[in-house]
């Protein structure tokens, strides 16, 4: 028998649970589990249950639960529960029962610190804090189980206290951060974790963060139980602020180190061993040091015909040669068409090699029109980039921004802000560490993120004339500006000396190789108010729109009808996207014609349009809302294009979608405009690359469509994502297109389709476990479609409740709609979803220790889908078969099972339930016999739950740290 009780109540004879349904029995038996190899008596035990009121039949109760628990647990002739002396007691060995398995880890872990052997203590501790599946006695109710449960958290406390007192030691502070942060989050009053999370912080050089953990545990502390911090805390937040060298002590250099340098280590996960680290010479940077660690390099090219500067780029390495430690963030503000972003790129690319691990890059649109970039988005993206897994980004901006500064606490890297809005826009994204360098650039002065945090602004105004010829030299050639040195100092002059103008000017007398610049000179001049007239709406301070009304007004009419129509576009688009905007007929086209190719070539060519990407085009903010604001064709030209772009993201992704699910229900594109192929997509690799391309451009143009009021384009764009989402997990966008969609469908009184967004939103919740929105959206999803009457979604999202019933470990409730369902399923010959529901509901009965009709479920959910739905992946109910024939003890068939859904798994490309099975596969061959292969089973499943961010990871670290299956599944 092995028995736990770091979590809810658990007993298992081998890997048969067994159920103790009463509650008064559940909490003798945890009673005695407390008390396990120790005789107690009958008035302990009435004690126990009942405190200092118990009843009359009190003795009488205890002895009938006694008797049962023995049949219970003596099933197979032992009798573990003896009477020696006229007590009880429950014999238990120290290896079957959690709570002394962690006490022995423990306890081993001290031993091993106190020897020197810190990564080993380390591990232990780990492999201890592995077995909480929750909070302690979770679920018992006796007068015993809040003392005793208070005494085993203190227990895990103190465990998690000398965790991180070793691997600060051993130099973690970075992977301690998000851990300590998690657990101060959930116990904000407890003052060790606080000291500590704090000591971390600051050895990650966060002294401003370090700080602030104080200032909220005095909080917490006066407002919830009106006392002040302990000696121990007031001494270490006077030691961060005056810097106290004695914090900063080397990392512990015990043990000998790995044979194999492993990958930079992900945040540590409660409950999770972590690696270990060898340490590396002073002066290494973390890419050197973790050679597999992910090197973002997001710089954007240089700004053609760049000149000057030289003194702003000297201020940029004073600040990089600034003292360790000291502030190392600079602002590069100025106009807009100053050049601050040209200043920035190009100062960035050529220190690159000053900052080894990485260059992190992000336009945060701080002017342009419509939703500027948000803090959580682009940290959702930085942390992607840093090699953190997209289910593991947290779904809070404040833990994003934990997790962010964490990521780069020891690395050597630049981030450069561009077009911030505002201090609050960019303050979460700052790292902090002094390795890393800051570069902004804002069209504000952001005082505010000069004061508060140090940062070095650089003024970037107008250029000097003889800089603004040389811009004008490196576009047009020396010659040209030697045959004609006044008349290009008086283009300088006229171009406003801001270095976008200045393009313009000269993209003009490239267009025209033959003019002079003379003439250019006199037409320039003979619009005296020419800069007054380029100003853009309300931004005033800016010579850019100047410049580029002029340069509209000498557009032919169908290049300046392109231009203002591709500022309906909010992002980077492709020829044929730039088409739909352009046409005028019926048919869209999935690729671009010629005719389009030299329309957006003439505009790049005086710099209305960029290039950033075969196939890319883009529209500076600036530029895109000036063109969003020329009046010539009215609003009813661009409803009209936005209608057709629309139609065209509309026809794309449906059909893209098509290849993703042919199996899942889907009706013709709701649209005006129809493609000019219904299959633009030959395969499924070209339908994924298509979503990946256009993944942040289908957001921004949902939210376009919402804002615009056109509700079937927002629901629809929302909807033929879901097959993406569900592999990409871009789960920030799952949410907010889902949600944009069921309130699309609301507004434009389809219920039928607010129902199905719905049900598609509980989906996404439930992936980033969200569980209570999950059930609120299943269930407005089902009361719509039981007042339409409309049985199979009724019963597909019942399904859906029931699996979220079984993820909050309702099981009786969610056996309650399996059963419903899968009759219903039956009834109405739907094959999908009675095999699913069969293997649903058999998962259920399995957690409730019905194994053989289990079995039988899962035999027939699997043969159903054989016979009936042969395109569907088997492999997942199969999977679902051989957990249930190990269960029951039948090793060879569920190790065939495995094997057998190992292979249509890796036909699919599914990493997760590849590395499911393998781990699956790995216990089936342990059990059988087989434990060097088991390893490489685990070892092989490891590697792909890290590679596809899982969680589930800890199951397979777990094995491979004790060689065989744990007493308690990490979940």
């Amino acid at each position: 028998m092995r028995y736990g009780i770091l979590g809810s109540l658990e007993a298992r004879r081998g890997e048969l649970r067994i159920e103790v349904e009463r509650p008064r029995r559940r909490a003798l038996l945890a009673f005695l589990l407390l008390n396990a190899n120790r005789s107690v008596t009958t008035e302990q035990l009435v004690d126990a249950l009942w405190g200092e009121r118990p009843p009359a039949s009190a003795r009488g109760q205890v002895h009938t639960a006694l008797s049962e628990l023995r049949k219970l647990l003596g099933a197979d002739g032992a009798d573990p529960l003896s009477s020696p002396d006229g007590g009880y007691r429950l014999t238990v060995e120290e290896s079957a029962l959690d709570v002394s398995t962690f006490r022995h880890a423990v306890g081993e872990a001290r031993r091993l610190a106190e020897r020197g052997e810190a990564r080993a203590a380390a591990h232990a501790v780990r492999a201890g804090l592995a077995l909480w599946r929750g909070d302690a006695l979770s679920g018992i109710e006796a007068p015993f189980a809040e003392a005793a449960r208070s005494r085993l958290e203190e227990e895990r406390f103190a465990a998690h206290e000398l965790l991180a007192d070793i691997e600060l030691d051993l130099g973690q502070h970075q992977q301690l951060v998000p851990e300590l942060t998690a657990l101060l989050d959930a116990y904000p009053a407890r003052e060790g974790l606080a000291e500590r999370l704090m000591l971390a912080l600051y050895r990650g050089g966060r002294q401003t963060d370090a700080l602030a953990v104080a200032r909220r545990l005095r909080a917490v502390l006066a407002e919830d139980f009106g006392l002040d911090p302990g000696p121990s805390l007031l001494a270490m937040e006077s030691a961060v602020l005056r810097g106290d060298p004695a914090l900063r002590r080397e990392p512990a250099r015990t043990g000998p180190p790995p044979a194999v340098q492993p990958p930079a280590p992900a945040p540590a996960q409660a409950g999770a061993p972590a690696p270990a680290a060898a340490p590396a010479p002073a002066g290494t940077s973390w890419s050197e040091r973790w050679p597999s660690t992910p090197r973002p390099a997001q710089l954007p090219s240089a700004a053609n015909g760049f000149v000057g500067r030289l003194a702003e780029a000297d201020s940029l390495d004073a600040v990089w040669r600034g003292a360790p430690g000291g502030p190392r963030i600079a602002i590069v503000t100025g106009p807009a068409g100053a050049g601050k972003t040209a200043l920035a790129v190009r100062w960035a690319r050529q220190r690159a090699d000053d900052f080894p691990d990485g260059q992190l890059f992000v336009d945060l649109r701080g002017y342009a029109e419509g939703a500027c970039e948000e803090p959580a988005q682009v940290l959702e993206r930085f942390l992607i980039a840093l090699g953190v897994a997209g289910p593991q980004v947290p779904a809070t901006e404040s833990a994003r921004e934990d997790l962010y500064r964490s990521c780069l606490a020891e690395r050597r890297m630049l981030v450069v802000l561009d077009n911030a809005r505002d201090y609050q826009q960019i303050r979460p994204l700052l790292p902090g560490a002094p390795g890393c360098l800051t570069l902004v650039t804002s069209r504000g002065a952001l005082g505010t993120l000069v004061v508060e945090s140090g940062a070095v602004p650089v003024r970037l105004g107008r250029m000097t004339p003889e800089q603004s010829v040389e811009v004008l030299s490196g576009i047009l050639g020396p010659e040209r500006i030697a045959a004609e040195p006044d008349q290009a100092l008086a283009l300088a002059t006229l171009g406003g000396e801001l270095p976008l103008a200045l393009r313009i000017i000269a993209a003009r007398l490239v267009e025209d190789p033959d003019a002079l610049l003379a003439e250019l000179v006199a037409e320039l001049a003979a619009e005296g108010s020419r800069l007054d007239g380029l100003e853009l709406p309300g931004d005033r301070s800016s010579a850019v729109g100047r410049a580029l009304d002029h340069t509209y007004r000498q557009l032919r009419p169908e290049l300046a009808r392109s231009f203002r129509l591709l500022g309906v576009h909010p992002g980077q688009l492709g020829g044929a996207a730039a088409a739909a905007l352009i046409g005028t007929g019926p048919v869209l086209a999935t690729a671009p014609a010629a005719v389009n190719r030299r329309l957006l070539r003439e505009l790049e060519a005086v710099h209305l349009v960029e290039r950033p990407g075969p196939d890319r085009y883009a529209l500076h903010d600036l530029v895109r809302l000036y063109a969003q604001h020329r009046t010539s064709g009215g609003a009813a030209e661009r409803d009209a294009a936005r209608a057709r772009l629309l139609d065209w993201y509309i026809g794309l992704s449906a059909a893209a979608a098509r290849q993703l699910d042919p199996g899942r229900p889907q009706s013709e594109p709701r649209v005006e405009h129809r493609l000019d192929t219904p299959d633009p997509f030959p395969d499924v690799e070209a339908a994924l690359a298509w979503f990946d391309l256009e993944a942040e451009n289908l957001l921004a143009l949902t939210r376009l469509a919402a804002r615009s009021g056109d509700h079937r384009a927002v629901w629809q764009l929302a909807d033929h994502q879901f097959g993406h989402f569900m592999r990409s997990h871009r789960l920030d966008a799952f949410v907010e297109s889902y949600r944009l969609a069921e309130e699309a469908a609301q507004l434009g009184g389809e219920q039928h389709v607010a129902a199905l967004m719905a049900n598609n939103l509980g989906v996404a919740h439930s992936f980033r476990r969200e569980l209570p929105l999950a059930k609120a959206a299943y269930e407005r999803a089902l009361a719509i479609h039981l007042e339409r009457g409309e049985l199979r979604r009724v019963l597909s999202t019942r399904s859906n409740l029931g699996s979220l019933h079984f993820d909050l470990g309702l099981l009786s409730e969610a056996r309650g709609y399996q059963e419903a369902v899968a009759a219903d399923a039956r009834e109405l010959d739907e094959p999908r979803l009675l095999a699913v529901s069969l293997s649903n509901l058999g998962l259920t009965l399995g957690d409730l220790g019905e194994y053989e009709e289990s079995q039988t479920l899962q035999e027939e959910a699997l043969a159903v889908l054989a016979a009936r739905c042969p395109q569907e992946r088997q492999y997942i109910l199969r999977a679902n078969l051989a957990r249930v024939r190990f269960v029951a003890g039948h090793y060879e068939a569920a190790q065939a099972d495995c094997r057998a859904a190992l292979v249509e798994a890796r036909s699919h490309g599914d990493l997760l339930h590849t590395a499911r099975l393998l781990c699956h596969l790995g216990d089936c061959l342990l059990r059988d016999g087989h434990p060097d292969e088991a390893r490489t089973a685990w070892q092989e499943s490891l590697d792909l739950f890290t590679e596809c961010g899982s969680p589930q990871v800890a199951n397979a670290q777990v094995r491979l740290a004790t060689n065989g299956l744990p007493a308690v599944e990490p979940t």
